[in-house]
């Protein structure tokens, strides 16, 4: 990925108050004052909530309880009830309460099924696969929106008419870090959208076409759709394309375009009221300002960008306020503020990756019992099919030597029955194996989480062992500070080899003997590719796969195309998909 992490990657179209929306609110506030029907006063308020959903939240729950009340005057409320619903999505959307505007979006998609509404239908469904793309749910945000372009291809849609589609899933694939595929999805997207002449949704798909480019790439997508952006008056969007320029001239050591382009995000941001947006460049600016040995301004800049983020829980980036707070205390030579803040800053991000490894693992894990079940019973009525084939079969041949033979048949009947007994008797032997199965299944299940956290602690740990010593160099006077510390973190840390030989004999159990499947294909296989693999098949990312080898991104992704070499996969097939069949 060529922008740093802490820039706002793949971002959807967003709200800003321009005048010409600033119009539209004055106009339907009017209307109100006006006396108007019921069904106008409906459609009045979901204008004013879709109008201050991403701009004035406490106005848009205002504007949706009064929306609410009035749709139930309604007198036909049922065709409303969708709509509310879908509105009460969009709101927790916007407040970042993403569990509850997953729910809100299903009951409204449910509900819009039952009365055939299949416009507001579509436009629910890819409203709720942001929502689960948000929550980390990649799979099932990417299954919900090929629902969506099935169902539409089916009824003869045009191309211009997945558009959206193809520009989520574009983004979620980046997401996950396969850029070729979201590449792909955003190429296609572009093209219709220059094909129709959409320019302002043009605008966003070149961002993201950027954010996957390289350097140079990157600003010539982003000075495109800097001249969209200020032709249709999206100053949020500009904030937007200035930080993630800024980010780019960063990482080439452009200090003063840097500078400039954050300040042109922070000042947009400030006017056109987006908090998180300008959470985001205060804290890159305070980056700047620690690289320039600027260390007072930056603790001001942070100070800010914390409040705002604390205030909305957005707990990875209070993570990052604190990292660069450590930074700037320490080049104050302030080093109890210092290890304060490293301290917050490696406990928040502990919490927040024990957190997604937990619910990652414990999501693969149900999906392979699930599996396994599914597989288990249907074996089972496959055999007791055969098995009541067999017994019809025997009955008949018994039946056909014995006509006439009361007593032989009176034999046959009973055989029969004890027949049908028998297979009720392995019946319930299964079940019982099945439970017997599943809860071992469980069992390692914990033990295969427990021992990927350790070893995502262990490679933090190395991480911040690294970091702690190299500054003990540069600065002997942290030395007295940070020692009892780092022997404490060495006491914790005495690991052994054995970590990965424990997580290897849990992961082979649960998947199946799956180190000795892949030797079986490629003999020459080493065990770190063995490692590689096994963190594949749990779905883990290229970034989170480096953090837990303690390994740059760039050497994941060359360890992946060796292991795709050895194992003999043609150039276009993916690696990962290849895995999970194993």
């Amino acid at each position: 990925m060529s922008i740093k992490k802490y820039v706002l990657l793949f971002f959807m179209i967003p709200f800003s108050l321009s005048s010409q929306n600033k119009q539209k609110v004055d106009s339907l506030k009017k209307l109100l004052t006006q006396d108007i029907s019921l069904k106008q006063k409906i459609h009045v308020y979901r204008g004013l909530c879709y109008q201050y959903n991403y701009y004035d939240k406490e106005k848009a729950k205002r504007y949706l309880d009064s929306l609410n009340a009035v749709a139930k005057r309604y007198k036909d409320s049922t065709k409303y009830k969708g709509l509310v619903l879908k509105h009460k999505g969009m709101y927790y959307n916007s407040i970042s309460d993403y569990i509850t505007a997953e729910k809100e979006y299903e009951k409204a998609i449910s509900h819009f099924e039952i009365i055939k509404d299949t416009r507001y239908k579509y436009r629910t469904l890819l409203a709720l696969s942001d929502v689960k793309r948000k929550l980390g749910k990649y799979e099932d945000a990417i299954d919900v929106i090929m629902q969506s372009i099935n169902e539409k291809e089916a009824l003869g849609k045009k191309e211009i008419e997945l558009v959206r589609e193809y520009e989520k899933l574009g983004k979620i694939y980046g997401n996950i870090d396969n850029i070729n595929k979201s590449n792909f999805y955003l190429k296609k997207t572009e093209k219709a959208y220059r094909d129709n002449k959409k320019y302002k949704a043009l605008m966003i798909t070149l961002v993201n076409l950027g954010v996957n480019a390289t350097h140079q790439e990157s600003l010539k997508y982003f000075k495109e759709a800097k001249t969209y952006a200020f032709k249709y008056e999206d100053y949020i969007t500009l904030a937007m394309i200035y930080n993630n320029t800024g980010a780019i001239y960063q990482s080439l050591n452009n200090i003063d375009s840097s500078k400039y382009n954050y300040n042109k995000s922070l000042k947009l941001s400030e006017k056109y009221n987006y908090p998180k947006l300008k959470a985001l460049s205060t804290n890159n600016l305070a980056e700047l300002c620690n690289l320039e040995n600027k260390p007072k301004e930056a603790i001001q800049y942070l100070n800010a960008s914390l409040t705002i983020n604390q205030n909305s829980s957005r707990l990875p980036r209070v993570a990052q306020n604190y990292y660069n707070l450590s930074e700037s205390y320490e080049l104050l030579k302030n080093y109890k503020k210092a290890f304060e803040y490293r301290d917050l800053h490696f406990k928040l991000y502990d919490s927040i990756n024990k957190q997604n490894n937990i619910e990652k693992i414990n999501q693969l894990e149900i999906q392979y019992q699930t599996a396994k079940k599914e597989a288990a019973l249907a074996l089972q009525k496959e055999e007791i099919k055969t098995l009541n084939e067999k017994s019809k079969s025997d009955s008949l041949t018994k039946t056909l030597y014995g006509i006439g033979m009361f007593s032989f048949l009176s034999i046959a009947t009973l055989l029969y029955f004890a027949f049908k007994q028998r297979i009720k008797k392995n019946k319930i032997a299964r079940e019982k194996q099945e439970e017997i199965y599943k809860q071992e299944i469980a069992f390692k299940k914990k033990e295969l989480a427990s021992q990927t956290l350790h070893l995502v602690q262990k490679s933090t740990f190395i991480q911040e062992l690294k970091s702690n010593l190299e500054k003990i160099k540069q600065s002997p006077d942290l030395f007295k500070i940070e020692f009892k510390r780092l022997i404490m973190l060495l006491k914790k840390e005495n690991a052994e080899d054995k970590d990965w030989q424990v997580f290897k004999t849990y992961f082979s159990e649960v998947h199946n003997n799956f180190d000795n499947k892949i030797k079986a294909i490629a003999t020459d296989v080493s065990e770190k590719e063995i490692r590689l693999a096994s963190f594949l098949r749990m779905n883990l990312s290229t970034k989170e796969i480096a953090s837990m080898l303690n390994v740059l991104p760039d050497s994941v992704l060359k360890s992946k195309y060796r292991l795709k070499k050895k194992l003999q996969l043609e150039k276009e097939a993916d690696l990962t998909e290849f895995l999970n069949t194993l």
